[in-house]
């Protein structure tokens, strides 16, 4: 994974919708909004780009966790090991699914406990997924 080809869109996640119980639903991107990768042109978020990134990620078949401050990507990008320290790259969450509801991309989520607790104490409040051409590769929660 490089960096020309991983996006970032970052949302406000809403304390009282996580929950370490059960896996919830959250919007991680909108159709029709435009979005710049980390390097390179702006990408236009389609219906067309939106079924493509669900149908890969069913078709893969795999949970993809997500972790803190980029920590998993920043090691792949930057190739630096410092950034695969448990206390940064360990998962917070899980990917289990996702759909389209109108517009809106949502991902099914299984939070760990400590993803959970870290969003409802207020540590963390803004979610950001990774996403290239295919679909989701992992996220994280940041500030």
């Amino acid at each position: 994974m490089t960096a020309d080809t991983t996006m970032r869109i970052v949302f406000a996640l809403a304390a009282d919708a996580v929950n370490a119980d059960d896996p919830s639903w959250h919007t991680v991107c909108t159709i029709g909004k435009t979005r710049k990768p980390l390097v390179g042109k702006a990408l236009a978020i389609t219906s067309k780009l939106v079924d493509g990134w669900i149908s890969a990620f069913k078709a893969r078949g795999k949970e993809v966790p997500f972790d803190l401050h980029h920590a998993t990507l920043m090691a792949a990008v930057k190739d630096d090991p410092r950034w695969l320290d448990p206390a940064l790259s360990k998962a917070r969450g899980w990917y289990l699914d996702l759909r389209r509801v109108g517009d809106d991309l949502q991902a099914l989520i299984r939070w760990t406990k400590e993803g959970a607790d870290l969003v409802k104490d207020g540590a963390f409040r803004f979610f950001s997924v990774e996403l290239d051409s295919e679909t989701i590769t992992g996220g994280t929660l940041t500030n």
